[in-house]
């Protein structure tokens, strides 16, 4: 009965049986030559931050542009923004830590932490009423200790899984809402036997199905081996490095976006302190950060609609004041421009993360200091 289910299953969903029926491979090990990379980066290891100063010769800022290997790169439609965050820190660690830049593949790590790991079903198997839609999102800090613990491919590839993921991912919730119409036509009865959601969770986790999703997200074995090798790679290079996050305690945080917008604009400065001094820590260590922001009725960041529930993240690679001494700090955002920050909105922040390499923990075993 269970492989029928599984071949009906796959059957409704639309899912192709084979891998020669995808719409061809995603292929994450393309080639890293460092030296056609378009923006030169310096090769001497612990690439310091540029300090950016006034007239009168005083330290005004920090712009740490230098450490990544372009201006910015898009998650196009997918809620991918917390591997976009991570894979930003890790190549700024790695060109820190070696001097060496590398161009790590944020499909690689997208696919390996949210989809074979099965965190896309979470809302599915374990939220009231099964809601079919698959969870894209994440927390920066799964991703970073994933990347750590497995390694991630080198190479760009995203247009790939930009390509083929939505495809796979319609057919999947197409297939969660044929399993919520069978649990409804069930007969309390018949409940007491079956269980469709623990069957489908069962099926997704067997070694046939997740080498199927290999094959369509993935491409071919060869190819699969190829992005193997590249991880085992760098997971060696990643030896030593410390994911750190902060969280805080003065935000309403993302499941409260109506709360978050009525804050009064006169106590959104102070709300926003412990922020802006963390923040402030990490990029005069020459640290890059990703911070998780609430950015419902935020102008250009998303919808104006204060009610709209939009928890993103992104790096803050840098800061500058402006006339009145307040901080901005200039972003490296994979869901839009790179929009400012202005000071009066850190309060929006609920987390913050960075990484250490090991000759920074090292240097400051204790970091980050208590506020």
């Amino acid at each position: 009965m269970k492989i029928f289910f599984l071949a009906s299953a796959l059957w409704f969903s639309g899912i192709p049986l084979c891998a020669q029926e995808t719409d061809g491979p995603l292929d994450f090990n393309g080639p890293t030559n460092f030296n056609d990379l378009k923006k030169k980066v310096s090769g001497q290891p612990n690439v310091p931050g540029a300090p950016v100063r006034s007239t009168r010769g005083e330290a005004e800022g920090k712009d740490l542009s230098n450490q990544f290997q372009d201006e910015c790169r898009s998650q196009e439609g997918i809620g991918a923004c917390h591997a976009f965050a991570s894979v930003g820190l890790l190549e700024a660690a790695s060109l820190r830590d070696n001097g060496k830049p590398v161009r790590l593949s944020e499909a690689d790590l997208f696919l390996g932490q949210q989809v074979q790991n099965g965190a896309v079903y979470d809302n599915f198997k374990n939220k009231a009423g099964h809601p079919a839609n698959l969870k894209d999102g994440a927390d920066v800090v799964d991703d970073l200790r994933y990347a750590l613990d497995h390694g991630v491919a080198t190479g760009d590839r995203y247009d790939r899984l930009v390509a083929n993921y939505p495809k796979w991912r319609t057919r999947e919730e197409q297939l969660n809402k044929s399993i919520n119409s069978m649990n409804a036509s069930m007969s309390p009865v018949e409940k007491l036997f079956y269980d469709p959601y623990k069957h489908l969770d069962e099926i997704r986790n067997e070694p046939e199905a997740q080498k199927l999703r290999q094959r369509i997200l993935y491409g071919t074995d060869d190819e699969a081996a190829q992005v193997a090798k590249d991880r085992n790679e760098m997971k060696t290079a990643f030896q030593g490095f410390k994911p750190v996050m902060q969280s805080f305690k003065t935000s309403p945080g993302q499941s409260d976006p109506e709360a978050i917008n009525s804050v009064p604009p006169e106590q959104r400065l102070a709300k926003g302190t412990a922020q802006r001094d963390a923040i402030l820590y990490e990029l005069n260590k020459d640290r890059p950060v990703a911070v998780s922001m609430q950015t419902a009725g935020l102008g250009n960041w998303t919808s104006a609609n204060a009610s709209q529930n939009a928890e993103h993240a992104f790096i803050i690679k840098g800061y500058s004041r402006d006339a009145d001494g307040h901080y901005i700090f200039h972003t490296r955002n994979s869901g839009g421009p790179n929009e400012d920050l202005k000071e009066e909105d850190l309060f929006r922040i609920d987390t913050l993360y960075s990484v250490r390499t090991p000759k920074e923990q090292k240097e400051e075993p204790d970091a980050p200091p208590k506020r």
